[in-house]
């Protein structure tokens, strides 16, 4: 799953049809990664038969074909914005999520991102980081009038679901009693929203979603999906 799941949920929530092929290390390594182009996973083969490969180009890519980055240069610039920002300063490290407690994030301080420089960002600890961030998305949210990130720019633009908001959702969505006891009661509305999505939920019923794999291309059993039987 790993780097191919968003781009499979921007195919399933906007219906766009389909089709992959998961592969194990040895079979990745004796016949596929010397025909790559750099020799790396996930590859992508377009409608147009171009194939690429790294993970933030196709999610765009995927994005774009599937309605969900925009349909100008204005509004495509909007969503890698907000992509941009989740990607960096205003990062969310899924494993550290399930750490936190109210006094922990009452202890992280009151940090605000529109009125601490990138400086002071950089200098905070991970956890005071990860508590700004998700400060963040929950204002973002908040301001929101139809719950969707792009909605709390507040520029008037389009405030649609987009690829960003499958991306937070993602990686928040096996965490809201942490988000609910740490008072991000705006998130948990976000992720609750997201998982409604009908293209997610049947997704999760198709039997369709990627199983989950290590960096070696090993299988994990999950939530989601259950490790394969030898």
């Amino acid at each position: 799953r790993a780097l191919g799941q968003l781009q499979q949920l921007c195919c399933e929530v906007s219906g766009y049809p389909y089709r992959y092929t998961v592969m194990l290390k040895p079979h990745f390594d004796d016949h596929v990664k010397s025909t790559l182009i750099f020799g790396r996973l996930p590859l992508l083969k377009t409608p147009c038969g171009t194939e690429l490969v790294q993970s933030k180009a196709i999610v765009r890519f995927i994005a774009k074909l599937c309605g969900l980055a925009g349909s100008s240069d204005d509004e495509i610039a909007r969503c890698d914005m907000l992509d941009e920002m989740l990607r960096t300063e205003a990062q969310i490290d899924g494993h550290a999520v399930p750490k936190l407690t109210p006094e922990i994030v009452s202890g992280a301080g009151p940090q605000d991102m529109k009125k601490i420089s990138r400086r002071e960002m950089i200098e905070l600890d991970d956890t005071q980081k990860l508590v700004t961030a998700l400060k963040f998305w929950d204002a973002q949210t908040q301001r929101s009038s139809t719950g969707w990130m792009q909605g709390g720019l507040g520029d008037e633009g389009p405030a649609d679901l987009c690829y960003v908001d499958l991306s937070i959702y993602w990686t928040l969505r096996a965490h809201l009693v942490v988000l609910e006891t740490c008072g991000f009661t705006n998130l948990v509305a976000f992720v609750k929203k997201a998982s409604a999505l009908p293209g997610v939920t049947r997704l999760f019923d198709s039997g369709r979603l990627m199983p989950n794999m290590d960096g070696d291309y090993n299988y994990i059993g999950d939530d989601l999906v259950a490790t394969p039987a030898s």
